[in-house]
Protein backbone atom coordinates (compact mmCIF):
# COMPACT_ATOMS: atom_id res chain seq x y z
CA UNK A 1 0.00 0.00 0.00
CA UNK A 2 1.44 3.18 -0.88
CA UNK A 3 3.30 5.23 2.17
CA UNK A 4 1.18 7.82 3.82
CA UNK A 5 3.29 10.84 5.48
CA UNK A 6 5.75 8.54 4.80
CA UNK A 7 5.01 5.96 7.03
CA UNK A 8 4.54 2.08 5.45
CA UNK A 9 1.20 0.48 6.67
CA UNK A 10 0.66 -3.32 5.60
CA UNK A 11 -2.40 -4.03 3.34
CA UNK A 12 -5.56 -5.06 5.64
CA UNK A 13 -6.26 -8.51 6.01
CA UNK A 14 -2.77 -9.94 5.77
CA UNK A 15 -2.08 -10.29 9.65
CA UNK A 16 -2.43 -13.69 10.91
CA UNK A 17 -5.01 -15.45 13.47
CA UNK A 18 -3.98 -17.79 16.34
CA UNK A 19 -4.64 -21.03 15.79
CA UNK A 20 -5.57 -20.42 12.21
CA UNK A 21 -4.65 -21.38 8.92
CA UNK A 22 -2.44 -18.59 7.17
CA UNK A 23 -4.64 -17.86 4.00
CA UNK A 24 -2.30 -17.55 0.47
CA UNK A 25 -4.26 -14.76 -0.54
CA UNK A 26 -3.35 -12.76 1.93
CA UNK A 27 0.05 -13.51 2.77
CA UNK A 28 1.07 -13.14 -0.85
CA UNK A 29 -0.36 -9.74 -1.38
CA UNK A 30 1.61 -8.60 1.90
CA UNK A 31 4.69 -10.10 0.41
CA UNK A 32 4.27 -7.99 -3.36
CA UNK A 33 3.36 -4.75 -0.77
CA UNK A 34 6.52 -4.71 0.48
CA UNK A 35 8.47 -5.62 -2.25
CA UNK A 36 6.30 -2.82 -4.09
CA UNK A 37 7.76 -0.53 -1.48
CA UNK A 38 11.11 -1.80 -0.69
CA UNK A 39 11.31 -1.16 -4.82
CA UNK A 40 9.68 2.11 -4.51
CA UNK A 41 11.29 5.72 -3.96
CA UNK A 42 11.94 6.03 0.03
CA UNK A 43 10.36 9.22 1.35
CA UNK A 44 12.13 11.81 2.88
CA UNK A 45 10.39 11.10 6.00
CA UNK A 46 11.63 7.22 5.82
CA UNK A 47 15.12 8.66 5.12
CA UNK A 48 15.37 8.64 1.57
CA UNK A 49 15.10 11.48 -0.91
CA UNK A 50 11.64 10.83 -3.16
CA UNK A 51 13.71 10.66 -5.81
CA UNK A 52 15.41 7.88 -8.28
CA UNK A 53 17.90 10.14 -9.48
CA UNK A 54 20.74 12.06 -8.14
CA UNK A 55 19.24 15.56 -9.67
CA UNK A 56 15.79 14.19 -8.64
CA UNK A 57 17.11 13.15 -4.98
CA UNK A 58 18.77 16.89 -4.90
CA UNK A 59 15.68 18.74 -6.09
CA UNK A 60 13.55 16.66 -3.50
CA UNK A 61 16.15 17.41 -0.77
CA UNK A 62 16.22 21.20 -1.70
CA UNK A 63 19.77 21.23 -2.79
CA UNK A 64 19.58 21.83 -6.30
CA UNK A 65 23.09 22.77 -7.59
CA UNK A 66 22.89 26.57 -9.23
CA UNK A 67 19.12 26.90 -7.80
CA UNK A 68 19.54 25.71 -3.97
CA UNK A 69 23.47 25.19 -3.10
CA UNK A 70 26.83 27.07 -5.02
CA UNK A 71 28.69 24.79 -7.14
CA UNK A 72 32.07 23.91 -6.17
CA UNK A 73 34.68 27.03 -6.53
CA UNK A 74 37.90 27.39 -6.21
CA UNK A 75 37.56 30.83 -4.40
CA UNK A 76 35.71 30.29 -2.00
CA UNK A 77 37.11 27.03 -1.62
CA UNK A 78 40.36 29.24 -0.83
CA UNK A 79 38.06 31.45 1.32
CA UNK A 80 36.61 28.59 3.56
CA UNK A 81 40.16 27.88 4.30
CA UNK A 82 41.19 31.16 5.79
CA UNK A 83 41.68 32.12 10.03
CA UNK A 84 40.43 35.52 10.92
CA UNK A 85 40.71 37.86 13.83
CA UNK A 86 39.16 41.01 14.86
CA UNK A 87 39.88 44.24 12.72
CA UNK A 88 40.59 42.25 9.22
CA UNK A 89 39.69 42.45 5.61
CA UNK A 90 39.94 39.47 2.47
CA UNK A 91 41.39 40.38 -0.32
CA UNK A 92 42.71 38.71 -3.32
CA UNK A 93 46.96 37.90 -3.72
CA UNK A 94 46.26 35.57 -6.92
CA UNK A 95 43.43 34.10 -9.26
CA UNK A 96 40.48 32.41 -6.63
CA UNK A 97 43.45 33.30 -3.90
CA UNK A 98 42.29 34.87 -0.71
CA UNK A 99 43.86 36.33 2.29
CA UNK A 100 43.42 38.60 5.04
CA UNK A 101 44.97 42.11 6.36
CA UNK A 102 44.06 44.45 8.70
CA UNK A 103 41.45 46.88 9.05
CA UNK A 104 41.78 48.90 11.08
CA UNK A 105 38.80 51.02 13.07
CA UNK A 106 40.15 54.32 11.55
CA UNK A 107 39.79 52.74 8.11
CA UNK A 108 36.66 51.77 8.48
CA UNK A 109 34.97 55.12 9.08
CA UNK A 110 36.79 56.20 5.78
CA UNK A 111 34.90 53.22 3.85
CA UNK A 112 31.73 54.52 5.22
CA UNK A 113 31.87 58.04 3.66
CA UNK A 114 29.73 58.18 1.07
CA UNK A 115 31.65 60.74 -1.14
CA UNK A 116 35.08 62.92 -1.57
CA UNK A 117 34.26 65.88 0.67
CA UNK A 118 32.86 63.41 3.46
CA UNK A 119 36.40 61.20 3.03
CA UNK A 120 39.01 64.78 3.03
CA UNK A 121 36.67 65.82 6.13
CA UNK A 122 37.67 62.35 7.99
CA UNK A 123 41.08 62.78 6.74
CA UNK A 124 41.59 66.48 8.32
CA UNK A 125 42.29 67.73 4.90
CA UNK A 126 39.27 69.61 3.84
CA UNK A 127 40.93 73.21 4.92
CA UNK A 128 43.79 75.27 4.69
CA UNK A 129 44.73 74.90 8.42
CA UNK A 130 45.35 71.36 8.09
CA UNK A 131 48.17 71.61 5.41
CA UNK A 132 50.93 71.86 8.13
CA UNK A 133 53.77 70.01 6.77
CA UNK A 134 55.42 68.57 3.71
CA UNK A 135 55.17 70.21 -0.01
CA UNK A 136 52.82 70.40 -2.84
CA UNK A 137 52.98 69.30 -6.54
CA UNK A 138 53.81 72.13 -9.17
CA UNK A 139 51.11 70.89 -11.12
CA UNK A 140 48.43 71.35 -7.89
CA UNK A 141 49.54 75.19 -7.70
CA UNK A 142 48.01 78.08 -9.92
CA UNK A 143 49.68 79.48 -12.57
CA UNK A 144 48.93 82.83 -11.33
CA UNK A 145 49.43 84.23 -7.68
CA UNK A 146 47.46 87.33 -8.27
CA UNK A 147 46.62 89.15 -4.75
CA UNK A 148 47.91 86.01 -2.87
CA UNK A 149 49.77 86.66 0.12
CA UNK A 150 53.23 84.20 0.96
CA UNK A 151 54.32 83.72 4.60
CA UNK A 152 56.98 81.86 6.24
CA UNK A 153 59.49 80.05 4.25
CA UNK A 154 59.42 79.62 0.89
CA UNK A 155 62.01 76.80 -0.66
CA UNK A 156 63.26 76.28 -4.41
CA UNK A 157 64.93 77.66 -7.38
CA UNK A 158 62.85 79.43 -8.95
CA UNK A 159 59.76 82.21 -8.06
CA UNK A 160 58.70 84.41 -10.93
CA UNK A 161 56.07 86.83 -9.35
CA UNK A 162 54.07 89.63 -11.00
CA UNK A 163 52.33 92.81 -9.86
CA UNK A 164 53.08 96.20 -8.45
CA UNK A 165 54.65 95.01 -5.67
CA UNK A 166 55.22 91.73 -3.45
CA UNK A 167 54.73 91.07 0.08
CA UNK A 168 57.18 88.90 1.84
CA UNK A 169 57.16 89.24 5.39
CA UNK A 170 60.55 89.58 7.11
CA UNK A 171 62.87 88.28 4.64
CA UNK A 172 63.05 86.86 1.27
CA UNK A 173 65.60 83.65 1.88
CA UNK A 174 67.47 81.58 -1.09
CA UNK A 175 69.32 78.53 0.07
CA UNK A 176 71.33 77.10 -2.41
CA UNK A 177 74.89 76.81 -3.47
CA UNK A 178 74.70 77.95 -6.91
CA UNK A 179 74.47 81.14 -8.16
CA UNK A 180 71.02 83.22 -7.27
CA UNK A 181 69.03 85.76 -9.25
CA UNK A 182 66.45 87.85 -8.96
CA UNK A 183 65.06 89.21 -12.44
CA UNK A 184 62.56 92.36 -13.02
CA UNK A 185 60.81 92.60 -15.87
CA UNK A 186 57.80 94.57 -17.43
CA UNK A 187 54.94 92.77 -18.04
CA UNK A 188 55.72 91.97 -21.51
CA UNK A 189 58.42 89.87 -20.02
CA UNK A 190 61.28 92.06 -21.26
CA UNK A 191 64.14 92.48 -18.58
CA UNK A 192 64.73 95.53 -16.97
CA UNK A 193 67.15 94.84 -13.99
CA UNK A 194 68.27 91.79 -12.96
CA UNK A 195 70.31 91.40 -9.03
CA UNK A 196 72.65 88.52 -8.56
CA UNK A 197 74.65 86.72 -6.91
CA UNK A 198 77.93 84.72 -8.38
CA UNK A 199 79.31 82.33 -6.02
CA UNK A 200 82.61 82.18 -7.24
CA UNK A 201 83.30 84.68 -6.23
CA UNK A 202 80.78 85.53 -3.22
CA UNK A 203 80.38 89.05 -5.35
CA UNK A 204 76.51 90.58 -5.70
CA UNK A 205 76.23 92.16 -9.25
CA UNK A 206 73.08 94.17 -9.93
CA UNK A 207 72.58 94.89 -14.06
CA UNK A 208 70.36 97.25 -15.89
CA UNK A 209 68.73 97.03 -19.03
CA UNK A 210 66.69 99.66 -21.39
CA UNK A 211 63.17 99.37 -22.48
CA UNK A 212 63.82 96.87 -25.05
CA UNK A 213 65.91 94.54 -22.82
CA UNK A 214 69.27 95.37 -24.18
CA UNK A 215 72.60 95.57 -21.31
CA UNK A 216 72.83 99.21 -19.88
CA UNK A 217 75.22 99.03 -17.11
CA UNK A 218 76.37 96.59 -13.98
CA UNK A 219 77.58 97.56 -10.86
CA UNK A 220 79.44 94.60 -8.99
CA UNK A 221 80.62 94.70 -5.34
CA UNK A 222 82.90 92.04 -4.38
CA UNK A 223 84.03 90.07 -1.25
CA UNK A 224 87.88 89.29 -2.06
CA UNK A 225 88.69 92.74 -2.38
CA UNK A 226 86.09 94.77 -1.79
CA UNK A 227 86.26 96.99 -4.67
CA UNK A 228 82.48 97.76 -6.41
CA UNK A 229 83.03 97.75 -10.09
CA UNK A 230 80.98 99.93 -12.38
CA UNK A 231 80.68 98.24 -15.99
CA UNK A 232 79.30 100.30 -18.77
CA UNK A 233 78.31 103.77 -19.15
CA UNK A 234 77.72 106.32 -16.79
CA UNK A 235 75.51 109.30 -17.76
CA UNK A 236 77.14 112.68 -17.95
CA UNK A 237 75.58 114.07 -14.29
CA UNK A 238 78.02 111.41 -12.90
CA UNK A 239 77.66 109.08 -9.87
CA UNK A 240 76.13 110.87 -7.05
CA UNK A 241 77.13 109.97 -3.39
CA UNK A 242 78.24 110.79 0.19
CA UNK A 243 81.65 110.23 1.34
CA UNK A 244 83.29 107.08 -0.82
CA UNK A 245 85.76 104.80 1.49
CA UNK A 246 88.28 102.24 -0.43
CA UNK A 247 90.46 100.19 2.37
CA UNK A 248 91.78 96.87 3.17
CA UNK A 249 92.32 95.08 6.14
CA UNK A 250 95.92 96.25 5.71
CA UNK A 251 94.96 99.96 5.64
CA UNK A 252 95.90 100.39 2.05
CA UNK A 253 92.60 101.46 -0.37
CA UNK A 254 92.18 101.85 -4.52
CA UNK A 255 89.63 103.57 -6.40
CA UNK A 256 89.79 102.66 -9.66
CA UNK A 257 89.13 105.24 -12.56
CA UNK A 258 87.86 103.51 -16.04
CA UNK A 259 89.36 100.15 -15.19
CA UNK A 260 92.58 98.67 -15.78
CA UNK A 261 95.85 100.42 -14.29
CA UNK A 262 94.12 103.63 -13.90
CA UNK A 263 93.23 103.92 -10.46
CA UNK A 264 94.05 106.16 -7.60
CA UNK A 265 96.03 103.82 -4.99
CA UNK A 266 96.83 104.65 -1.64
CA UNK A 267 99.87 102.42 -0.10
CA UNK A 268 99.61 103.41 3.70
CA UNK A 269 101.83 106.27 3.19
CA UNK A 270 101.48 107.98 -0.30
CA UNK A 271 99.32 108.33 -3.10
CA UNK A 272 99.54 107.40 -6.34
CA UNK A 273 97.72 107.25 -9.52
CA UNK A 274 100.21 104.75 -11.97
CA UNK A 275 99.94 105.06 -15.70
CA UNK A 276 97.44 108.17 -15.08
CA UNK A 277 97.51 112.08 -15.02
CA UNK A 278 95.83 113.75 -12.52
CA UNK A 279 94.04 117.71 -13.79
CA UNK A 280 93.17 120.16 -11.37
CA UNK A 281 91.47 123.29 -12.06
CA UNK A 282 92.80 125.63 -9.93
CA UNK A 283 95.35 125.57 -7.54
CA UNK A 284 96.97 122.61 -5.37
CA UNK A 285 97.98 123.86 -2.27
CA UNK A 286 100.00 121.11 0.04
CA UNK A 287 100.23 120.43 3.62
CA UNK A 288 103.37 122.61 4.87
CA UNK A 289 102.30 125.74 2.73
CA UNK A 290 103.50 124.54 -1.11
CA UNK A 291 101.21 125.77 -3.94
CA UNK A 292 101.27 124.76 -7.23
CA UNK A 293 99.06 127.39 -9.08
CA UNK A 294 97.10 127.08 -12.46
CA UNK A 295 99.31 129.04 -14.31
CA UNK A 296 102.22 126.41 -13.21
CA UNK A 297 104.23 128.14 -11.00
CA UNK A 298 105.25 126.70 -7.37
CA UNK A 299 105.49 128.08 -4.46
CA UNK A 300 108.05 127.01 -1.74
CA UNK A 301 108.12 127.29 1.64
CA UNK A 302 111.86 126.22 2.40
CA UNK A 303 113.28 129.10 -0.52
CA UNK A 304 109.95 131.71 0.71
CA UNK A 305 109.96 132.40 -2.79
CA UNK A 306 107.85 131.30 -5.96
CA UNK A 307 110.35 128.89 -8.47
CA UNK A 308 110.08 131.49 -11.36
CA UNK A 309 111.41 133.41 -9.24
CA UNK A 310 114.57 131.14 -7.98
CA UNK A 311 115.07 130.44 -11.25
CA UNK A 312 115.29 133.51 -12.82
CA UNK A 313 118.22 134.44 -9.86
CA UNK A 314 120.00 131.24 -12.14
CA UNK A 315 119.60 132.45 -15.22
CA UNK A 316 121.34 134.66 -17.41
CA UNK A 317 119.47 137.67 -19.24
CA UNK A 318 119.88 135.82 -22.92
CA UNK A 319 117.75 132.93 -20.97
CA UNK A 320 120.89 130.21 -20.77
CA UNK A 321 121.64 128.36 -17.53
CA UNK A 322 125.08 127.52 -16.68
CA UNK A 323 127.35 125.77 -14.03
CA UNK A 324 128.84 128.39 -11.42
CA UNK A 325 132.05 127.86 -9.96
CA UNK A 326 132.01 128.64 -6.27
CA UNK A 327 132.56 132.07 -5.53
CA UNK A 328 131.32 133.25 -8.88
CA UNK A 329 131.85 133.21 -12.51
CA UNK A 330 130.50 130.69 -15.56
CA UNK A 331 131.13 127.34 -16.76
CA UNK A 332 130.86 126.39 -20.43
CA UNK A 333 130.94 122.90 -21.08
CA UNK A 334 131.79 122.57 -24.82
CA UNK A 335 130.77 119.63 -27.04
CA UNK A 336 133.60 119.32 -29.19
CA UNK A 337 136.60 117.10 -29.21
CA UNK A 338 140.06 118.05 -28.26
CA UNK A 339 143.74 116.72 -29.00
CA UNK A 340 146.53 116.63 -26.71
CA UNK A 341 146.36 116.63 -22.59
CA UNK A 342 144.79 119.26 -20.72
CA UNK A 343 147.23 120.61 -17.75
CA UNK A 344 144.32 120.63 -15.16
CA UNK A 345 141.18 117.62 -14.88
CA UNK A 346 138.55 117.58 -12.84
CA UNK A 347 137.73 115.16 -10.71
CA UNK A 348 136.35 114.87 -6.89
CA UNK A 349 136.70 111.74 -4.01
CA UNK A 350 132.59 112.41 -2.19
CA UNK A 351 130.55 112.54 -5.20
CA UNK A 352 129.57 116.16 -4.24
CA UNK A 353 132.53 118.37 -4.23
CA UNK A 354 134.69 118.97 -7.86
CA UNK A 355 138.06 120.19 -7.92
CA UNK A 356 140.78 120.36 -10.39
CA UNK A 357 143.83 118.02 -10.23
CA UNK A 358 147.32 118.04 -11.99
CA UNK A 359 147.66 115.01 -14.21
CA UNK A 360 151.77 115.22 -13.75
CA UNK A 361 150.71 114.21 -10.17
CA UNK A 362 149.09 111.03 -11.17
CA UNK A 363 150.47 107.35 -10.39
CA UNK A 364 149.06 105.32 -12.84
CA UNK A 365 150.62 101.81 -11.89
CA UNK A 366 149.46 100.00 -15.15
CA UNK A 367 152.17 97.13 -14.82
CA UNK A 368 151.33 96.20 -11.37
CA UNK A 369 147.21 96.07 -11.90
CA UNK A 370 147.32 95.04 -15.53
CA UNK A 371 147.53 91.34 -14.74
CA UNK A 372 148.38 89.21 -17.60
CA UNK A 373 147.71 90.59 -21.25
CA UNK A 374 146.09 88.28 -23.88
CA UNK A 375 148.04 90.04 -26.99
CA UNK A 376 151.49 91.39 -27.79
CA UNK A 377 151.13 94.06 -30.47
CA UNK A 378 148.13 91.78 -31.53
CA UNK A 379 149.51 88.16 -31.65
CA UNK A 380 148.12 85.78 -29.46
CA UNK A 381 150.02 83.97 -26.54
CA UNK A 382 149.93 80.76 -29.09
CA UNK A 383 151.54 82.72 -31.71
CA UNK A 384 154.91 82.47 -29.45
CA UNK A 385 157.44 79.67 -28.18
CA UNK A 386 156.12 77.69 -24.67
CA UNK A 387 158.90 76.10 -22.55
CA UNK A 388 158.19 72.50 -21.42
CA UNK A 389 159.55 72.28 -17.71
CA UNK A 390 158.85 68.54 -17.16
CA UNK A 391 161.39 65.58 -17.39
CA UNK A 392 159.22 62.92 -18.57
CA UNK A 393 161.13 61.08 -21.40
CA UNK A 394 158.37 59.72 -22.93
CA UNK A 395 156.38 62.58 -23.28
CA UNK A 396 154.36 62.94 -26.64
CA UNK A 397 152.12 66.79 -25.80
CA UNK A 398 154.97 69.59 -25.84
CA UNK A 399 153.22 73.12 -26.13
CA UNK A 400 152.70 75.31 -29.13
CA UNK A 401 156.71 76.36 -30.37
CA UNK A 402 158.71 73.59 -28.83
CA UNK A 403 161.83 72.65 -30.58
CA UNK A 404 163.18 69.15 -30.84
CA UNK A 405 166.34 67.65 -32.48
CA UNK A 406 165.15 64.54 -34.97
CA UNK A 407 167.18 62.20 -36.53
CA UNK A 408 166.43 61.12 -40.46
CA UNK A 409 167.77 58.19 -42.04
CA UNK A 410 166.96 60.35 -45.05
CA UNK A 411 167.31 63.60 -46.53
CA UNK A 412 164.98 65.69 -44.27
CA UNK A 413 162.61 67.67 -46.53
CA UNK A 414 162.48 70.57 -47.45
CA UNK A 415 162.29 73.93 -44.81
CA UNK A 416 159.13 74.71 -43.06
CA UNK A 417 157.88 71.46 -44.55
CA UNK A 418 155.00 69.59 -42.38
CA UNK A 419 156.84 66.39 -41.24
CA UNK A 420 156.05 63.23 -38.35
CA UNK A 421 158.03 63.42 -35.38
CA UNK A 422 158.86 59.95 -33.15
CA UNK A 423 159.76 59.00 -30.10
CA UNK A 424 163.07 56.71 -30.67
CA UNK A 425 161.99 52.86 -29.56
CA UNK A 426 165.43 51.82 -29.13
CA UNK A 427 166.66 54.76 -26.83
CA UNK A 428 165.98 57.53 -24.73
CA UNK A 429 167.99 59.97 -25.73
CA UNK A 430 166.51 61.13 -29.68
CA UNK A 431 163.68 61.53 -31.61
CA UNK A 432 163.32 60.41 -35.43
CA UNK A 433 161.70 61.38 -38.87
CA UNK A 434 160.19 58.16 -39.46
CA UNK A 435 157.57 55.91 -36.89
CA UNK A 436 159.20 53.97 -34.66
CA UNK A 437 157.94 54.54 -31.15
CA UNK A 438 155.22 57.13 -29.47
CA UNK A 439 154.19 59.71 -32.45
CA UNK A 440 154.25 63.40 -31.29
CA UNK A 441 151.21 65.17 -30.80
CA UNK A 442 150.18 68.38 -33.41
CA UNK A 443 151.77 69.49 -36.36
CA UNK A 444 155.51 69.82 -36.69
CA UNK A 445 157.55 71.65 -39.33
CA UNK A 446 161.23 71.31 -40.69
CA UNK A 447 163.24 74.77 -39.30
CA UNK A 448 166.41 73.56 -40.77
CA UNK A 449 169.32 70.66 -41.38
CA UNK A 450 172.74 69.42 -40.16
CA UNK A 451 174.08 67.53 -43.11
CA UNK A 452 170.65 66.15 -43.79
CA UNK A 453 170.65 63.47 -41.22
CA UNK A 454 169.38 65.94 -38.58
CA UNK A 455 166.42 68.49 -38.61
CA UNK A 456 165.60 71.01 -36.26
CA UNK A 457 161.69 70.40 -35.99
CA UNK A 458 159.23 72.74 -33.96
CA UNK A 459 155.37 72.50 -33.29
CA UNK A 460 153.14 74.53 -34.91
CA UNK A 461 149.52 73.52 -33.93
Amino acid sequence: MPRTGGVYTPPAGTKGVPNTTIQSVPYNTLIDDLAADANAARPVTAGGTGATSASGARTALGVEVGTNVQAYDAGLQSIAGLVTVADQIIYTTALDVYATTALTPFARTLLDDVDAAAARATLGANNATNLTTGTIADARLPTTQTAKTFTGTVVGTRIELSGSYVTSGQELVFNNNSNKHIWFRNAAGTNRALLYNEVTDNSLRLNLYNSSGAFVRAVTFRESDGLLDVAGPIASTGLTTGDVTASRGNGTGVIFLGGGSRYLHYDGANYSMPAAGLGIGGNLTITGGAIYQGDGNVYMPWAGNYLSNVLNSKITTDGRAYPRRVGGGDLNMNWSGQGGQPSWLWGGNDGVNMYVYNPSNFNVNYATGAGNADTVDGYHASAFAQVYTGSNAAETNFPIGHLVLAWSNAAAGARNVAQGVWIDSGSNWQYLNYASGAALAGTWRTRGTESGNYALMQRTA
